[in-house]
């Protein structure tokens, strides 16, 4: 603290002194050469409301670490504006207090970032009308920020742009081989920003050709096939040009002292100075420019939604669809023949795609579709679309109409039988015959 002050005292702060000064103290920490870091205990109420407010968040909520530190960023943010370092009247707070702070910090934001603040304030107001802390439920007094799906177009790359991306890396310096391995894993197989920081040397299965994927949203784990050249790009990286370090992480920093990347937005800063040394200006320029453009180039090239979602993992068409809407046209399959009725205009046309998860042990379409060259023994899994009603197969259909046939002339034939029985009337002239008692089998 007292070199910062020295610093900001003679005018010669800089962004990167802080993060730089703590990277230092952990690694003197590390070798045993200072003290360990002394714990900051914030006593104040709004301090003791967030630890309340994060323990509720894991306990009860189960969010990830990343999802914790968003909401109670914005939780800390909206208290601390509201009431300043002094006591909590939460009862105080009404509906034009959410508005007014949800109106002055949403317009600095991206829409997306805007929603997830909007939600975590939810959240927020959830827990303390759990708590007794206020007497109303203000979460219905949240407003709701304007972001609907498929209203924009993605952004992405052409292939062009992508080889001229790829050729801006200096591959004769250790830190541009390093950046070059990253840009293949979000060119090849889409990985997200998070999915790359924390990528393990465990997760490369050299003799299998495989690479384990840890889920940056959940605890999932994903095995993808490994193409040639991004195993080749690893393998230079790690024999020759990955510093020693202990840490499991396959990509470390480049300046000392070593250390894995801090998260995702290490990626992303990757990428766009990679952008900015190939001359190319996109709207967006994170590491999910890259895992749109795998999506766009595998749909320009045929393969269906279905198969563009095992290629980025993704659970649900619809998912999938925001990766790459501009090529959403009719005809091309059950999950974009979506036409409009010219019968109905009001209404929409084709079948939702509903699908299925079939095992399969030959991934070829797998592999095709990212370009590797080996075939078969990659457990994955196909989505065939379910059919709608009405639509069964031929042999089903024949053979349902066979049964309801011989069910309706069976039927029709005891019916006959009553008739003649009873003198051509059912249940006789007298009308229907009413049993004096229950028969036996009840």
């Amino acid at each position: 603290d007292r070199f910062l002050r020295d610093r900001a005292r003679d005018g010669g702060v800089a962004q990167r002194d802080a993060p730089t000064v703590r990277g230092l103290l952990a690694h003197l920490r590390s070798h045993g050469a200072t003290g360990p870091a002394v714990a900051r205990h914030d006593a104040s109420p709004l301090g003791r409301l967030q630890r309340a407010y994060e323990h509720y968040l894991t306990a009860e909520r189960a969010l990830a670490p990343a999802t914790r530190s968003d909401y109670c960023g914005f939780f800390r943010r909206l208290l601390s504006e509201r009431f300043g370092d002094g006591p909590l009247p939460l009862r105080a707070l009404n509906a034009a207090d959410i508005s007014t702070f949800v109106r002055r910090h949403a317009h600095t934001m991206s829409p997306g970032r805007a929603k997830l603040m909007v939600t975590a304030l939810r959240s927020m107001f959830r827990f303390l009308l759990q708590r007794s802390l206020i007497d109303r439920d203000l979460a219905a007094s949240v407003p709701a920020v304007a972001n609907w799906r498929l209203t924009t177009v993605p952004k992405y790359l052409s292939p062009e742009e992508i080889d001229r991306l790829l050729d801006a890396c200096d591959r004769t310096t250790a830190v541009g081989r390093r950046d070059y391995a990253i840009l293949l894993l979000l060119v090849r197989l889409g990985l997200r920003a998070g999915e790359v920081a924390a990528f393990e040397l465990g997760d490369i299965h050299w003799r299998a050709g495989e690479i384990t994927v840890r889920g940056s949203k959940s605890d999932r784990r994903d095995r993808l096939p490994l193409p040639a050249d991004v195993g080749a790009a690893l393998a230079a990286y790690v024999q020759a040009d990955r510093p020693h370090h202990r840490t499991r992480r396959v990509f470390l920093c480049a300046g000392a002292p070593s250390r894995g990347f801090a998260g995702g937005r290490s990626v992303s800063t990757i990428v766009r100075r990679t952008l900015d040394r190939a001359g190319l200006h996109p709207a967006v320029k994170g590491a999910h420019l890259l895992r749109h453009s795998l999506a766009t180039r595998l749909l320009r090239a045929g393969a269906s939604l279905s198969e563009i979602g095992q290629v980025l993992r993704h659970r649900a068409v619809t998912t999938i669809s925001r990766a790459c809407p501009p090529l959403l046209v009719p005809g091309r399959g059950p999950e974009a023949s979506y036409e409009r009725s010219p019968a109905r205009p009001g209404r929409v046309s084709g079948h939702p795609p509903q699908s299925r998860l079939y095992p399969s042990n030959t991934g070829e379409s797998l592999a095709k579709l990212r370009g590797v060259c080996r075939s078969g023994g990659l457990p994955v899994y196909h989505h065939r679309p379910r059919a709608p009603m009405g639509d069964a197969l031929p042999g089903r259909s024949a053979l349902h109409l066979d049964r309801a046939a011989r069910r309706r002339a069976a039927l029709r034939g005891v019916a006959a039988r009553d008739r003649s029985s009873n003198g051509g009337a059912p249940g006789g002239p007298a009308g229907p015959s009413v049993p004096t008692q229950a028969p036996a089998s009840l």
